[in-house]
């Protein structure tokens, strides 16, 4: 009994003494087992080394996880809504500490860490926190940490000026313009990055309009004018807001629902169109812009509507004459009027007395054209025949037709007698009327 006793917490010992260096190592590695607790917790968070410009965001974890900071300058119960975000580092850390840069001087942003340990279902958000940039001295220059002053000079629709900007490409005073016909606005607000092609500050902007812009798609227009925003490929974080007015008279067969904002790709040789808001009342268009190049409004013609398909009309039935003898013609006939918008071929149905069709006539008419359609026939039984031509009504009568009267022959005898009769009578008259005047 004493042996196995002692067997039993000689074994004990042994797992223990394989078990507890495993959680040192463990515990050495900086790792924790999740199981313990069921949770990937976040503390610690904070935002240190801020600037004008930028900050680091700093947080712990209780297991090694991913890093990301989302962050805005207004807080959101879903931390997906904030404007911003930075990329997951998938390095998994205790300790995690994330930059954020481009950001704009004398704010407030909020913002929000989370961490992931990836194929498990262990993900931590941490509550909303904020930090406020530092403001530029002014002048831009010494004194509280401002940094040296520069200027972008601007050239909007013909008004010429400058504007305070940092080394870093950040806006320090609103820039704004408007057309000299009231129609387009621009509005690059403070704080916005604005940069070159190659990345460096932005030094200088103009935007006019341009003459001779590139076609539009085809069945496609050009409303208004065409704007050239320069120098060509400078970008803006965040973008810059354009709002255009249009004037409806001037649309033409262009439906105000068919309008866009877009840019014409040099590269790509075509015009791009760019998410926009169309106001129907107002007739503005609203679009953002995070990039330079050449803006237009276009809108879409519709294509003309198919043509309609052929559609016949039979009319002015005329059966002629009326009335007839037995094996005398009659002539039936019927005007076709294709009405339709294609040519088209249609059957034209003789009827005589309901019974089955007794001659077809097939017509072919381009649209809007008409022809007669007729036919002869006879009868040789008399009766009245009703006529059926496409569902117009006629009819004609047929007559027995009288027997031939041959006149009698000529008595030439009696004639003669007549004649001599008439001939001694005249002699008679004669030969007294003379008598008496002798």
């Amino acid at each position: 009994m004493k042996l196995r006793i002692g067997l039993a917490v000689i074994i004990s010992l042994l797992l223990i003494g394989l078990i507890c260096p495993l959680v040192s190592a463990d515990e050495d590695n900086g790792s924790v087992d999740l199981s313990t607790t069921g949770l990937l917790t976040i503390s610690d968070v904070s935002a240190s080394s801020i600037g004008y410009y930028g900050t680091t965001i700093s947080w712990k974890t209780n297991g090694d996880a991913t890093s990301q900071v989302f962050y805005d300058t207004i807080s959101h119960d879903n931390v997906t809504d904030y404007a911003h975000q930075t990329i997951e580092s998938l390095s998994l850390v205790l300790a995690h500490s994330v930059s954020l840069t481009g950001l704009a001087s004398s704010t407030t942003y909020h913002y929000r860490v989370r961490s992931e340990i990836p194929g498990t279902e262990f993900i931590s958000i941490s509550e909303d926190h904020t930090f406020t940039t530092l403001t530029p001295s002014p002048g831009g220059g010494g004194g509280g940490g401002g940094e040296p002053s520069y200027t972008i000079t601007t050239d909007l629709f013909g008004g010429q000026g400058t504007n305070p900007i940092s080394s870093t490409g950040e806006v320090l005073r609103t820039i704004q313009g408007t057309s000299s016909d009231g129609n387009l606005g621009v509005t690059i607000p403070k704080g916005t990055v604005a940069k070159e092609k190659d990345g460096t500050r932005l030094k200088s902007l103009a935007i006019n309009a341009y003459e001779n812009p590139p076609e539009p798609p085809a069945g496609a227009n050009i409303i208004g004018l065409t704007y050239n925003f320069g120098p060509n490929g400078a970008t803006f974080a965040p973008p810059m807001t354009l709002t255009w007015k249009y004037d409806p008279a001037t649309l033409g067969d262009v439906t105000e629902e068919s309008l866009v904002l877009a840019y014409y790709d040099e590269a790509a040789g075509k015009w791009v169109e760019l998410q926009c808001v169309v106001d129907t009342v107002n007739h503005t268009i609203t679009a953002r812009v995070a990039h330079f190049t050449v803006f237009a409004i276009i809108g879409t013609v519709p294509p003309p509507p198919p043509p309609a398909p052929a559609e016949f009309a039979v009319s002015g039935l005329v059966v002629s004459p009326g009335e007839v003898y037995t094996g005398e013609s009659v002539s039936i006939e019927v005007l076709v009027v294709n009405t339709g918008g294609e040519s088209g071929s249609y059957e034209v149905a003789f009827k005589i007395n309901g019974a089955a069709v007794i001659e077809a006539r097939e017509v072919t008419l381009s649209p809007g054209s008409s022809q007669k359609v007729g036919l002869t026939m006879s009868r040789d039984v008399p009766g009245t025949y009703n006529v059926d031509v496409n569902g117009l009504i006629g009819s004609f009568t047929v007559k027995e037709k009288p027997e031939e009267v041959v006149p009698p022959g000529f008595n030439w005898p009696l004639v003669g007698g007549l004649i001599a009769a008439a001939v001694v009578v005249g002699l008679g008259v004669f030969f007294l009327i003379r008598r008496r005047r002798a």
